[in-house]
């Protein structure tokens, strides 16, 4: 009797196993290179390495969720979207990248690198998210920087950039391709910033 009451409730999990929904699959994003980057001419180049430090952010955006902001319901998640790093590290990886690849500077390293740069590039991110009202959705990034003198650590300048692009609300895969170009956007402006600096 005992055999047959657990074969009854084991039939009876198996059966319950098999009618519960399967869990949605989070899909991992890696954020798009940038269809161009901005070269400088030889005269423009300035004689200097620098080193990209780490953003510094608030909680919502130290993630590799993408924080949405919504007018009525404050901020959430997007639902299983994840990207491939923590947004501070993927921002610094790019600023690298694209500062490297306009040949602005001598040299351009990432502070994990363990190199040490005569500027130093302070960071922090003040927004990298999507809004969404009223049907329109935009992705949104903002960066405020500070460059530093490594020997005297002296504050140079100081600024913020910031940028919006436009997508189809909803869709996950647009979403990131416009939180890239909008990351872009603002490694643009900081790079001219960056050009007027002394020599």
């Amino acid at each position: 009797m005992r055999q047959i009451i657990l074969l009854v409730v084991g039939l009876g999990l198996v059966t319950a196993c098999s009618i519960l929904p399967e869990p949605e699959r989070v899909r991992i994003y890696h954020l798009p290179a940038p269809s161009e980057v901005s070269v400088v001419e030889a005269k423009q180049r300035l004689p200097y390495s620098l080193e990209v430090r780490l953003p510094e952010t608030v909680q919502a955006f130290d993630s590799a969720r993408v924080s949405v902001f919504q007018t009525a319901q404050g901020q959430a998640y997007w639902q299983n979207l994840r990207l491939a790093d923590r947004a501070p590290i993927l921002v610094a990886s790019r600023i690298v990248q694209e500062l490297r690849a306009s040949g602005a500077f001598e040299s351009v390293t990432h502070e994990r690198d363990g190199a040490s740069g005569e500027l130093i590039l302070l960071t922090e991110l003040g927004d990298f998210s999507v809004r969404q009202q009223s049907g329109q959705a935009v992705a949104r990034i903002e960066l405020h920087v500070g460059v530093m003198q490594r020997s005297n650590r002296q504050s140079l300048a100081a600024e913020s950039f910031s940028a919006e692009v436009e997508f189809r609300s909803g869709n996950a895969d647009e979403a990131v391709v416009a939180m890239s170009s909008a990351l872009s956007e603002v490694n643009r402006q900081l790079l001219n910033w960056l050009l007027q600096l002394p020599d």
